[in-house]
């Protein structure tokens, strides 16, 4: 389950990564918290954190004028999240 879950994030990582963070919708975000939902129910709350805190960044990207400083936080989240679930499958 685990797996599949971390697979699933990986998926939907990777679309957003190919379409663009301006191509994010908020039905991408939506998926993106139920996933989040998901790993709190399997105790794996660093990622539940990360993905929360990614949230966010992309909310305050879509709404906040300074999209130079607030593309970079997006950024960074996105190599976060992609750090830890390589991390996680290769275990």
């Amino acid at each position: 389950m685990i797996f599949d879950l971390l697979r699933d994030l990986e998926i939907l990582m990777s679309d957003i990564v190919f379409s663009g963070i301006n191509n994010i919708d908020y039905t991408t975000i939506e998926k993106i918290e139920i996933l989040s939902n998901k790993f709190k129910k399997i105790s794996m709350d660093n990622l539940k954190g990360l993905l929360d805190e990614f949230v966010l960044s992309i909310k305050k990207y879509k709404t906040d004028n300074n999209k130079k400083e607030n593309i970079k936080e997006v950024s960074d989240y996105i190599c976060k999240i992609e750090f830890y679930i390589k991390n996680a499958l290769s275990s």
